[in-house]
């Protein structure tokens, strides 16, 4: 896991990726019903897509009310997620602590 965690801190640095922890103490939020991803693309396709997988099968979304249902969603994990800097801190602390456990 610490692996893991240096990597994210590398990617963290890239400046077309943001990395932001959602802790636990946050608490319930609508994007626990199931994981989703918005697919965005450059024009011609211009339209964005709701990929959700499920158990068994997966769904694609690409009526307009259910892009922002969703961007909604999206809007407040993100805003119940630590910033950028104060998630890399926490990252940080995490994988100090397992380095300590060497």
């Amino acid at each position: 896991m610490l692996a893991q965690l240096e990597h994210l801190l590398h990617m963290a640095q890239l400046p077309n990726i943001d990395v932001q922890v959602l802790p636990y103490e946050a608490g319930a939020h609508a994007a626990l019903a199931a994981p989703f991803t918005i697919l965005e693309f450059a024009e011609p396709l211009g339209t964005p897509i709701v990929y959700v997988g499920t158990v068994t099968d997966a769904i694609f979304l690409e009526e307009a009310e259910d892009i922002s249902q969703y961007n909604a969603t999206f809007g407040d994990v993100q805003g119940s997620a630590l910033s950028t800097v104060r998630s890399a801190a926490f990252i940080e602390q995490v994988a100090a602590s397992l380095e300590s456990e060497k």
